[in-house]
């Protein structure tokens, strides 16, 4: 996929995974800083895992191709879409017993 075509057709989506990314990056560094400055976790699969994390399956190379931003892209558009059902679902329920209570199915 053309890196221009990504970056024009989803800019919005594109501005947000890079955001969420930086904030998964920055997370992780925080963590990892503060599990090797403390001594008793030195040797603990804390800062490991971390290490791992950030440096193999994290890179800003692997975040920023189009493979990991249509995923980010895709967890946003469900989440939002579950979160707009849910917010929905109580005006549903309350729409459907006003109906159910006046007689009107349609």
């Amino acid at each position: 996929m053309n890196i221009f075509y990504l970056y024009y057709s989803h800019s919005l989506e594109f501005i947000v995974a890079s955001l969420f990314a930086l904030l998964i990056h920055f997370t992780f560094l925080l963590a990892l800083h503060f599990f090797l400055s403390l001594s008793t976790f030195l040797f603990s699969p804390i800062p490991i895992i971390l290490y791992l994390y950030f440096f193999f399956f994290s890179s800003p190379l692997l975040l920023s191709s189009s493979h990991h931003i249509s995923g980010f892209s895709t967890i946003i558009r469900k989440t939002s879409r579950f979160f707009r059902l849910w917010m929905l679902l109580p005006a549903q329920r309350h729409l459907r017993r006003s109906m159910t209570r006046t007689g009107k199915t349609h």
